[in-house]
């Protein structure tokens, strides 16, 4: 079975039919109109047949890197534009999560909260992070805890993790994953309550109070004692992240169908590790998600 926005379409006692949402009236139909209108409304068909797209492909792998695609007219035309088009067919959870991984394998080229190329630093987590997809949590910000000294200037990253995910195993979640010290979580239900898991007021920092926010990302010169240009994450401010994530996906013109269940049933969840300098955050996640859910995709 699959969805329009006003129709669904399914198999019963071995024949097809096409149902109007509101109507509900039925209309059968042959295998070749059900295929028909599978390869025109079904995500998952749709993407497989973008998956064939070489060009596409080729095209992604050549101007990634500096992000020249977004520049490039036949690019932008042929492959955006069809990235975004497969979005607009989403009608579950499953599917968005199914596209996400698409994503994450390099099979389309955007999703609403990301549109351009994936950053060096983050493909070796890919595989991780495809896996943490299918067990149901979205993932659409972050970044791995590495320490790099390049150019003159040391750059020091905590782990953050950002995503959507059903608000009923999400408080549970939180709670088995930062039984881990090393780990703090925060979750953001869409009525702007924010719940938090950990000792958020372990983490000091150059704020105004303890536990106000934490640094993600510094830099100095190497050599020096006086960290730079930190970037911050206050906590306050992440009251607004669900109304962000919603706004994204509105933006992107997801069905009315996806856009009201993602406003009544996902939240926003945002994971920190305490540490710095350490990138095992995603399989942290990963572990806690196989322990409270089972597989989506």
């Amino acid at each position: 079975m699959f969805d329009s926005k006003t129709l669904k379409f399914y198999k019963k006692n071995g024949s097809y039919y096409k149902e109007h949402k509101t109507t509900k009236r039925k209309t059968k139909l042959t295998k070749k109109q059900y295929d028909q209108c599978r390869r025109r409304y079904d995500p998952i068909s749709i993407i497989n047949a973008f998956d064939k797209d070489a060009w596409c492909k080729e095209a992604w792998k050549k101007h990634s890197k500096k992000y020249k695609n977004r520049k490039d007219p036949k690019f932008a035309d042929k492959c955006m534009g069809r990235s975004e088009a497969v979005w607009k067919h989403v009608q579950t959870w499953p599917e968005a999560l199914f596209l996400m991984v698409k994503f994450l394998s390099g099979d389309i080229f955007s999703n609403p909260f990301h549109l351009r190329p994936i950053d060096d630093e983050t493909i070796p987590l890919l595989g991780t992070l495809r896996q943490i997809n299918k067990y149901g949590l979205m993932t659409n910000e972050g970044q791995p805890g590495i320490c790099v000294i390049e150019d003159g200037w040391e750059q020091e990253q905590r782990a953050y993790m950002s995503g959507l995910m059903k608000k009923d195993i999400a408080y549970n979640f939180a709670k088995v994953l930062t039984k881990n010290k090393k780990v703090f979580a925060v979750v953001i239900n869409n009525n702007k309550k924010t719940t938090f898991f950990g000792n958020w007021n372990e983490i000091t920092e150059n704020c105004k109070r303890i536990g106000d926010c934490v640094v993600l990302t510094r830099f100095r010169k190497t050599g020096t004692k006086t960290w730079e240009n930190p970037t911050r994450l206050h906590i306050k401010g992440l009251k607004n992240e669900m109304r962000e994530d919603l706004y994204h996906i509105k933006n992107y013109n997801m069905s009315s169908t996806f856009i009201k269940f993602a406003s009544q049933n996902l939240v926003t969840i945002r994971i920190v590790q305490k540490e710095r300098c350490k990138v095992q955050l995603d399989t942290l996640v990963l572990k806690a998600l196989r322990s409270v859910t089972s597989r989506v995709l």
